[in-house]
């Protein structure tokens, strides 16, 4: 069913996102985001509201209750309040999705999921020790443990926020071969949410949060894929590049201490064009090993050759409310097809839905944004 356009209501809910304290009146600006691998902002503007609605607007505290969005019948964006601007006779309310509370978060234990040599009494040679574990499997264990140890401990917190029960892991058919994390971090030494974005930056992970539900995966399983899309689903121009600079024949990444990883070589078309890449992650107690340097190197590679020509939707791009895609198409991780037909050049293209924006005014109604990036063509199924 396609996007039409929608309305857009909002309500107060307490903490947690069951109860509910009322709606929203007389709302003149609303806007939401679905984002990867970020913290996705929501925000509503009330100007000249009822005498029942000033009384709510009055009783809500930023770090206790939560904005909840609607788009139509369909329950689209929540999270905490963070920020109640009030003046004159308007009230502007930004809230930002369920991530924030493992924003707030620290690490009260050590989380070990690193491969090391470790001494051992009964033995003058150390010991190799794997603790390694789908990048995924940390993530959940980390924000079960964490966030049940206080934020979803009803003994201490009423309500509790009602996160942990909608994590959701997508995983590949064949688990085994989802990267590992190899990350040893210590008590009180970093936020979840940190351990979070450096598992999304260096690990191969991908997150996202749509409505209450967090969803975890390797960057390479393939949450879903949209219908095909072509230049009638966006009211933008859609452009067909060749990007010189996101090629490369070979591929190193380094180490400590002279330690490096090599992948490719010489071409025999675009002859020798290097990359050198450091893998360095200043959260992590351990050095890349040898074996991590490799598949950096190798991982690298992948889409560099040859030069990588994109079908490329500008950022930001308006979506057209009569085109192909539905809201539930709209998940940042899912695979957007794109066809473009440009100077007798015909191509269709993969991309990843990184974002999605979504606003409504009284004077401009409903507008939908989208930014999609490339993406590899290697995918775990």
């Amino acid at each position: 069913m396609p996007l039409y356009c929608e309305n857009h209501r909002a309500a107060i809910y307490d903490r947690g996102g069951r109860n509910i304290m009322g709606q929203l009146e007389n709302i003149t600006k609303v806007q939401w985001e679905r984002t990867r691998d970020d913290v996705s902002i929501g925000s509503v503007t009330v100007a000249q509201p009822s005498k029942g609605c000033l009384d709510l607007l009055k009783s809500i505290s930023a770090n206790r209750h939560e904005l909840v969005i609607w788009r139509g019948n369909e329950r689209v964006w929540e999270g905490p309040i963070t920020h109640i601007g009030r003046h004159a006779d308007v009230f502007d309310i930004s809230a930002r999705d369920i991530m924030h509370y493992v924003y707030r978060t620290a690490a009260h234990q050590e989380w070990d999921s690193s491969s090391r040599w470790v001494p051992d009494e009964k033995d003058p040679n150390r010991v190799f020790q794997d603790n390694t574990e789908p990048v995924v499997d940390r993530a959940y264990n980390m924000l079960a443990a964490e966030l049940g140890r206080a934020k979803e401990n009803p003994s201490l917190v009423d309500p509790v926020i009602n996160v942990v029960p909608y994590i959701t892991k997508v995983r590949a058919t064949d688990i085994s071969q989802e990267r590992n994390a190899n990350r040893r971090t210590l008590a009180y030494g970093i936020s979840v949410y940190d351990d979070m974005e450096a598992m999304a930056t260096y690990g191969g992970m991908d997150y996202t949060v749509v409505g209450r539900r967090l969803i975890l995966n390797d960057n390479r399983v393939v949450l879903g894929r949209t219908p095909v899309l072509t230049e009638a689903d966006f009211i933008s121009e859609v452009v067909v590049t060749s990007y010189g600079m996101d090629s490369f024949t070979r591929a190193i990444t380094t180490g400590d201490e002279g330690m490096y990883g090599v992948a490719g070589g010489v071409d025999p078309f675009y002859g020798e064009w290097e990359n050198i890449e450091q893998m360095f992650d200043e959260d992590s107690l351990e050095a890349p090993t040898q074996n991590a340097l490799d598949n950096a190197a190798s991982y690298n590679m992948y889409n560099r050759l040859p030069v990588p020509t994109i079908v490329r939707v500008p950022n930001n791009s308006r979506l057209n409310p009569n085109g192909t895609l539905s809201m539930r198409d709209l998940v940042p991780g899912v695979i957007v097809p794109v066809r473009a037909s440009l100077v007798s050049i015909e191509l269709i293209q993969d991309q990843k839905l990184n974002n999605v924006s979504v606003s409504e005014t009284g004077k401009e109604g409903e507008v939908i944004n989208v930014t999609l990036g490339a993406t590899s063509a290697s995918y775990l199924e």
